[in-house]
């Protein structure tokens, strides 16, 4: 079994099964999900906060500008950032590049959890040239556009894999002090 801590919840994992604090059950989860997308907004039976946008668009300007202004709170602040970030949806990555650059945010203290990894039948990280090549993908469209003045460096890019699942959860809680995650 594993636990995992966040802000206002308890994750267990028992047997790949999860399991939250807050005790959701099927029925509660099957009506959660029958609610129309234009009553969410607002809907008191929110559990975290929801914003709903126009289009992929606005979503990637919202993320991006999200992203960016907490690392500038923590810069600001002299501390790092911490963030666990997925390979997709794509439409953040060239408006948080443009903004890092045209601001000139610096992603020195930034430590990137990466998230998801494609693998082979056999368990082995696809070709770099492969077009489900996560990190390829990454490098290419979020790190190769943003100035190398301010680029995050090679060593605070977490790069999961088949080999390094079980090292993720120890080295966020490392940089994270255990329950701090930024983004």
């Amino acid at each position: 079994m594993h636990i995992l801590k966040s802000e206002n919840r308890i994750l267990r994992i028992v047997e790949n099964e999860i399991f939250m604090s807050h005790n959701l059950t099927a029925a509660e989860l099957y009506q959660w999900c029958k609610i129309p997308s234009e009553q969410l907004v607002d809907n008191p039976a929110l559990k975290v906060p929801f914003r709903m946008v126009k289009d992929s668009r606005e979503m990637g300007s919202l993320m991006a500008s999200e992203l960016a202004g907490e690392i500038k709170k923590n810069n600001a602040k002299g501390k790092p950032t911490i963030a666990i970030i997925p390979c997709g949806p794509s439409c953040w990555y060239k408006p948080f590049t443009d903004l890092v650059n045209k601001d000139q945010i610096s992603l020195k203290d930034l430590i990137v959890f990466h998230m998801d990894e494609c693998l082979d039948w056999q368990g082995r990280e696809l070709s770099k040239k492969h077009p489900y090549n996560f990190r390829a993908t990454m490098e290419n469209l979020f790190y190769a556009p943003v100035l190398s003045s301010l680029s995050v460096p090679q060593q605070n890019r977490r790069w999961l894999n088949a080999k390094k699942t079980m090292k993720v959860q120890p080295s966020i809680s490392l940089w994270g002090g255990g329950d701090r995650m930024d983004i």
